[in-house]
């Protein structure tokens, strides 16, 4: 099992993240909620999680003369992974499309285009009990939602946005860097 291979590339990174928030998919659901991306590159990069064992076949039958696969999540294919593998390559992977962005944009227009685009960079330094914790990332999970299935409605002159929290605990000497 190669973590790195699984969690560096984007496709099968949402692929992977899809099913197991769905608890199961076949391939049409995930190309439903993925639209960006080409069937066949999806089958191929389904086929490689399946390979990987990231993806697990749970069921398997016949529509309309063609095969179609019940998908499942597998968490125990992380079970082995150390933190560095699990998160170093999605990281990785993280600024890899933060940096081709930012060669996209040039010094001259830097300014309006951030605006333009909404970019943000954003870090609150909490001080929250491991109850409050859950229930603060239980919130950010349901608005996420609410604006997934907005964002599934295809509204004219929507883009795709990418947002991502990074969550993890902290030395206390870094408090006086951040607002309390």
């Amino acid at each position: 099992m190669d973590y790195s291979k699984v969690l560096s590339n984007s496709i099968r990174l949402r692929i992977w993240a899809y099913v197991l928030n769905a608890e199961q998919a076949t391939t049409k659901d995930i190309a439903e909620h993925m639209p960006d991306v080409p069937v066949p590159t999806l089958y191929r990069h389904i086929n490689f999680l399946i390979e990987q064992e990231a993806l697990i076949v749970k069921e398997e039958r016949k529509v309309r003369g063609s095969r179609e696969r019940i998908l499942t999540g597998n968490m125990d294919f992380f079970k082995k992974a150390t933190m560095y593998e699990y998160f170093s390559p999605y990281l990785m992977n993280l600024n890899e499309r933060f940096y081709k962005y930012g060669k996209s944009v040039s010094c001259m227009d830097t300014l309006e285009k951030l605006e333009s685009d909404l970019l943000c960079f954003y870090t609150k330094l909490l001080m929250l009990t491991d109850e409050d914790m859950q229930k603060y990332l239980d919130e950010l999970w349901e608005l996420s939602e609410k604006y997934r299935k907005i964002s599934d409605q295809k509204k004219k002159n929507a883009k795709f946005r990418e947002v991502t929290i990074i969550s993890a605990p902290t030395e206390m000497h870094l408090r006086d860097q951040f607002e309390l």
